[in-house]
């Protein structure tokens, strides 16, 4: 746990943040690198949903980084304007995932 209040606390002191929108409330999407800090455009190994509350931080979970990406891409006005390492956590996730181009797909159903 003081691992992962750490690494929240050290991607805050850089900015690493980017704003998100949960059921109506603000808050952030704090990336938490537990394995290297060497590239902070890198997909993070989590990503910490925070809420701000008056005089403290609350971060209940832990996710996945490619699970932030709709949540902040909503709050923000152009995917430009998203950080490097939610758009890298995105692109390899999208690359992972398997497409079956021979699905029958029922489209008339």
């Amino acid at each position: 746990m003081c691992a992962v209040a750490g690494a929240i606390q050290w991607s805050l002191h850089r900015d690493l943040q980017i704003r998100q929108l949960y059921f109506g409330t603000c808050g952030y999407f704090v990336p938490v690198y537990l394995t290297s800090r060497e590239d902070i455009t890198a997909p993070p190994d989590l990503v910490a949903p925070v809420q701000v509350q008056p005089g403290y931080l609350v971060a209940r979970t832990l996710l996945p980084p490619h699970m932030a990406y709709a949540r902040a891409r909503v709050v923000a006005g152009r995917a430009d304007q998203l950080p490097n390492w939610l758009m890298r956590a995105w692109a390899e996730h999208a690359r992972s995932v398997p497409i079956d181009m021979d699905e029958d797909l029922d489209l008339e159903a």
